[in-house]
């Protein structure tokens, strides 16, 4: 198991090598569950395959907005997308927290966004939200 693992790291692509032990890991587990093997060999494996360096993106510059802002709105793709941006931008909000919305959630007569408590506290909308035509 060790041998195609440290092939695909020698290629130098520690994401896709980091992906192959998941998967044989996920394997050997699967054939522990089923009685198929006593141990998962493949926990050996941790440590033995360098990682990925992970990159953190810095937060855009504050004299970087005006053009982001631009951008977006001069943005071709599907409305949809713009507008989801934007939503998030106007409340702080995980793009998550608007992919698992539901329209029972909003009350634009008092400007509010009710996320259930198991999600998150309430939202108050801002009135580019309420106003959009």
């Amino acid at each position: 198991m060790l041998i195609p693992a440290k092939n695909a790291e020698k290629t130098g692509h520690l994401e896709r090598t980091s992906r192959l032990q998941q998967r044989i890991t996920a394997i050997m587990r699967y054939a522990v569950h089923n009685d198929l093997i006593d141990v998962n060999p493949a926990y050996d494996l941790a440590g033995a395959i360098a990682t990925a360096k992970s990159v953190h993106r810095p937060a855009l510059p504050l004299e970087h907005i005006t053009e982001l802002l631009t951008h977006i709105e001069a943005y071709k793709g599907k409305g949809i997308t713009q507008l989801a941006v934007q939503l998030c931008l106007l409340t702080f909000i995980r793009s998550s927290e608007l992919r698992f919305a539901r329209w029972s959630e909003f009350d634009f007569k008092n400007a509010l966004w009710t996320i259930p408590a198991k999600r998150e506290p309430l939202k108050t909308l801002s009135f580019q939200i309420v106003d959009r035509k």
